[in-house]
């Protein structure tokens, strides 16, 4: 017998006649824990051994020890918990990194306070120079005049700069001179998909959706390195939540670029699936068709998910399609952003070259479009592509609709996390009576059969923090504590399969990703207790684990 040395672990080599057996010494053990393995028969296990970027094994106690070498790092779990490492499939994070890096943020108070903020960020520039900042949700309701500020209430704060406020992705604000400077006035014309607010005054500077474009356009650029920071500090907020893989919807080539330069240099914090928008985007469906990628191209750190669109508004503002207009906004239907025409083209083209499709869809009226949309573009189509449509599951999710989902294969991908933040304000915007039934209807999916998936859609006014949504999803409570749909409440483990397992499957990578078992990627997350004994308030990530290494630890 003979036995060779590495820096990382040991191999010990017996010779028996004609063949080798190795005994691997582990580079990682958890041990004296509960590893809730997620996998098909929900085992759970005490230890497990890591290897390089694999799970060696998972077992008892006395099964792992063997694998203990004098080189070998030990993490005594002490009871504490292990799950997989979680995933967020919806995220905008470039967008949200460089809103944390060069944006200021402003007060939910009321539009006094947010003049005497905008006032002393002015002071803070020279004339001319642009004031960017935000960012409230569902600001008309949270604010105390119930409304958003308007241009001239901007023009008081800063009447020398040009300003743009974020409230929420979907609403923005404007003053005077920012509107000067887009070439907006009272004769230019609403854009596809959004609306420049008037009243008796004229254009009042709130911008609906595609509207907040004709400003954001002229905005200086961000640079490259700017988008390289962006990644890197978000990624970093998202491993410390236990998210090991997020799916990021991009809209320009840069933002692939910036991803794929990390990649090449080995600095890429996090496992990335890209999303790449195709409408309302620097990117067309066109350019994506004519490059030949498919879903799932790439590799373990960074691959093509699919082709992201956005059919109705954002909810926030208010611009979700309805058929029913808005409870606080008398005419205010919500907006479509992409005509049914070109929806199905959209989507069809995109099955038919291996795309997987991620819809948005908010609103009912536009929710149902979607599902003639795809019912229209698949009627040929035997891709057996996992096509999503994000939103779906978060109200007006009637059984009806429901079964033309299963009909057409369709995962729903609601964020579990809106009934929390949302929730309140959606008393006022949608009224008591359209968000009692169908709303967050998450154990009814369940018995239905539905892969239950979630993602937060931030990550900057709502981080992504899987462990959040999971305890939304069994308590039902919005931010105020009013309890919602108490019997859609599920537990505790079918709620951590979302983002581990059925988030895996999402994507086509629940052979090497989404559980806990050998052979599979060490991606792991070590909490703070045992949430199936104590309880799952409270939960705090003590260590991330991605590709083998801790990358994250909780001093």
């Amino acid at each position: 017998m003979r036995v060779f040395r590495s820096k990382k672990y040991v191999h010990t080599i017996i010779y028996m006649k004609s063949s080798l057996v190795y005994v691997l010494y582990s580079e990682l053990v958890l041990e004296n824990g509960v590893v809730i393995t997620m996998d098909q028969k929900q085992r759970i296990a005490e230890s497990l051994a890591i290897l390089g970027n694999k799970i060696l094994r998972v077992g008892k106690s006395e099964e792992i020890k063997p694998l203990i070498g004098p080189d070998t790092d030990v993490i005594d779990l002490d009871g504490r918990a292990v799950v997989p490492g979680l995933t967020d499939p919806h995220l905008h994070l470039i967008g949200a990194g460089l809103a944390a890096l060069h944006e200021f943020r402003i007060p939910p108070t009321s539009i006094k306070d947010i003049q005497k903020k905008v006032k002393e960020e002015a002071g803070k520039k020279q004339p001319g120079e642009w004031l960017i900042g935000g960012d409230i949700r569902h600001a008309h309701i949270k604010l105390k005049e119930r409304r958003f500020p308007d241009r001239w209430e901007l023009d008081e704060a800063a009447p020398q700069n040009p300003v743009f406020l974020r409230m929420g992705p979907h609403i923005k604000v404007v003053n005077s001179l920012a509107l000067e400077k887009a070439g907006i006035d009272e004769n230019t014309s609403d854009p596809l998909g959004g609306t420049i607010v008037r009243d008796h005054r004229g254009v009042t500077g709130v911008l609906r959706e595609t509207a907040g474009h004709l400003v954001s356009k002229i905005f200086p650029p961000h640079s490259f390195e700017d988008k390289l920071s962006a990644i890197q500090l978000m990624s970093r907020r998202c491993l410390e939540r236990g998210v090991t893989t997020i799916h990021d919807i991009v809209t320009s080539p840069e933002e692939v670029r910036a991803y794929m330069t990390l990649r090449r240099e080995k600095k890429l914090p996090i496992r990335v699936i890209l999303l790449i928008r195709v409408w309302e985007s620097e990117i067309s469906l066109k350019n994506v068709l004519d490059t030949g990628i498919e879903s799932g191209f790439g590799d373990n750190w960074l691959k093509i998910g699919g082709v992201k669109m956005s059919v109705g508004g954002g909810i926030s503002g208010s611009n979700a399609a309805f058929y029913e207009e808005y409870c606080d906004e008398p005419g205010n239907f919500g907006v479509i952003r992409i005509p049914y025409p070109d929806l199905i083209g959209l989507i069809k083209d995109s099955d038919h070259s291996n795309l997987q499709c991620a819809v948005h869809a908010l609103g009912d009226r536009d929710l149902d479009m979607v599902i003639h949309a795809f019912r229209a573009a698949l009627k040929n189509s035997n891709s057996g592509l996992r096509h999503r449509v994000e939103h779906a599951g978060n109200w007006c999710f009637t059984p009806e609709r429901r079964l033309a989902f299963k009909e057409l294969d369709l995962i729903p991908v609601p964020n579990i996390n809106f009934l929390y933040t949302f929730g309140d304000a959606l008393h006022v915007t949608l009224g008591e009576y359209r968000i009692k039934n169908d709303f967050f209807p998450l154990k009814s999916m369940l018995e239905e059969g539905f892969l239950l998936v979630s993602g937060s859609d931030g990550p900057d006014l709502e981080p992504a923090d899987p462990l959040r949504d999971i305890g939304t999803a069994m308590n039902r409570r919005t931010e105020k504590g009013i309890l919602m749909g108490p019997g859609e409440a599920i537990g505790f483990l079918d709620g951590l399969k979302m983002f581990t397992y059925n988030a895996a499957y999402l994507a086509s990578e629940e052979k090497y990703k989404g559980s806990i078992e050998k052979e599979k990627l060490a991606d792991l997350v070590v909490l703070n207790k045992n949430p199936l004994l104590e309880g799952a308030e409270s939960l705090l990530v003590d260590y991330t684990i991605l590709d083998g290494k801790i990358v994250f630890k909780r001093e």
